[in-house]
């Protein structure tokens, strides 16, 4: 899921940056939705390291 997160905000990136020259609403739609998805891809990234922390402290076997 991540990986096509990625590819799409790239894909949006450099679209919406070549559409700016001929289509100047759908380049900035396209620039918007790819920092849209970055920030989602950020938030999908920290919530997975919380969670691999949690696991981590779960087996967390130093105080035996």
């Amino acid at each position: 899921m991540n990986i096509l997160l990625i590819t799409l905000a790239i894909t949006a990136q450099l679209l919406g940056y070549g559409l700016l020259f001929f289509h100047l609403g759908t380049g900035i739609a396209l620039v918007l939705s790819s920092y849209l998805l970055l920030i989602i891809i950020i938030y999908r990234l920290i919530l997975e390291r919380k969670k691999e922390k949690r696991e981590e402290d779960q087996r967390d076997y130093r105080d035996y």
